[in-house]
């Protein structure tokens, strides 16, 4: 990574403490871990914090020790905690974070056919149980996102732009057997999400946060949905930790006809989690978040160096895994095969079973290698991670462009 890159994931951090943050989100995205992110989002057999709930809910239980009497095992801030941009973006961000719409814009102008992206996420949570008893999470996770990209040659004032904000209340439950080799773990995510998009934004260098953010709450489209997970984690033995574990998000609550393909724009029947609301959803808005089906395996080989005990957990998930029956599609059916592949590694010194100060992570997605690492500062945790992203815009001619990009995530919270 460059010096510019780090220059600029240093003004993220600062923008967190001392401006006001606007959300605003074009994907239908719930969350995007960075520890997860780091290591190609292979979590699935062993989703160890709070975003477990989106990965694999019976991880939960792994955060409380059903021997302690504490009662409350594990807490999140209620601060904007985790902000990721493409490198395209970082280059051109300012310090004010109320500019940031205005340098989102400048940077995609700059770059014809190239979106910017930038999303900013928070998710103040409490995790807590009493002694022998279930694992019960509570929180808010908030996510938001902006893409902008040019893409009409003809008319180079004119952005499409695609703002989302999903804001969930988050309830999970989770537990394990005794001896910890069976977990389960299920959620429920009520959430209201407000998306705008604009093919045609006439931009001339001038466009304020606030009045974007205005403009996005009177015309963006209102929905709300209730989501439901579940999930299970298998230990086969205390001799590294092998674990296999499985996950369902999105659990079906009906199907939608007009469902339209993110990576082909072709119409197909999707099934998951419906919305409602929404009279008068675009054509790129969608009425169900597709059910995501997830499998993985872990194991933990552990040395020494020294007296400190060393671990590298290794790990590997397939999602989404499509799913199709009577012409009725839960989970996208047009990924490639390649995609479907998450290979990850986390290397972290201590018990394996507890929190680690320190870990650095890799991993292998969308066909290319990720990385990142955390330090935990007593309350203090902070974080990074950068992953490959694809996504796919369609133009007025009706030709798809597609496009892949390195995204940075800095996380930086406050932590019990």
């Amino acid at each position: 990574m460059n010096k510019l890159t780090i220059g600029k994931i240093l003004i993220f951090i600062c923008g967190l403490f001392f401006s006001e943050v606007v959300y605003a989100q074009y994907l239908p995205s719930d969350w995007q871990s960075s520890v997860a992110a780091g290591q190609g989002n292979a979590f699935t057999a062993w989703a160890n914090d709070g975003s477990s709930i989106f990965y694999n809910p019976a991880g939960l239980s792994l955060l409380h020790n059903k021997r302690s009497k504490n009662i409350v095992s594990d807490a999140r801030s209620p601060i904007p905690d985790e902000i990721e941009a493409n490198e395209q973006m970082l280059n051109k961000i300012q310090y004010n974070p109320q500019d940031w719409t205005e340098n989102l814009l400048d940077s995609a102008k700059a770059n014809p056919g190239k979106p910017s992206y930038l999303s900013m996420q928070a998710f103040p949570y409490l995790v807590f149980g009493g002694k022998n008893s279930l694992t019960f999470l509570i929180g808010v996770p908030v996510r938001s996102e902006n893409s902008a990209v040019f893409l009409d040659a003809a008319s180079p004032n004119n952005a499409t732009v695609n703002s989302i904000n999903t804001a969930s209340v988050a309830f999970a439950i989770a537990d394990s057997t005794a001896l910890g080799g069976f977990r389960w773990g299920i959620s429920v995510r009520p959430n209201h999400r407000t998306q705008y998009e604009n093919n045609a934004l006439d931009y001339n260098g001038t466009l304020s946060t606030k009045s974007y953010a205005d403009t996005i709450g009177d015309d963006g489209t209102k929905t709300t949905a209730v989501a439901l997970d579940a999930g299970f984690m298998a230990t086969l033995s205390d001799y590294w930790f092998p674990t296999i574990g499985a996950s369902v998000r999105n659990i079906p609550t009906g199907c939608v006809d007009n469902y339209i393909d993110p990576i082909t724009f072709k119409l197909e029947t999707m099934c998951g989690t419906v919305r409602h609301g929404g009279t008068d959803l675009s054509p790129n808005e969608s009425r169900v978040d597709p059910t995501e089906v997830r499998a993985g395996v872990s194991v933990t080989p552990r040395g020494h160096i020294g007296r400190n005990i060393v671990n590298l957990r290794l790990s590997a998930d397939v999602f989404p895994i499509p799913i199709s029956s009577k012409n009725k599609n839960y989970g996208i059916p047009s990924v490639e095969p390649a995609d479907l592949v998450h290979i990850g590694g986390e290397l972290f010194f201590g018990s394996a079973l507890a929190k680690s100060n320190f870990s650095l992570r890799g991993g292998y997605m969308n066909q290319e290698p990720t990385w990142g690492g955390t330090i935990n500062l007593s309350l203090l945790m902070i974080g990074y991670s950068s992953y490959v992203a694809t996504s796919a815009v369609q133009n007025s001619l009706d030709v798809i462009q597609k496009n892949t990009e390195r995204r940075h995530m800095v996380y930086l919270g406050w932590q019990l």
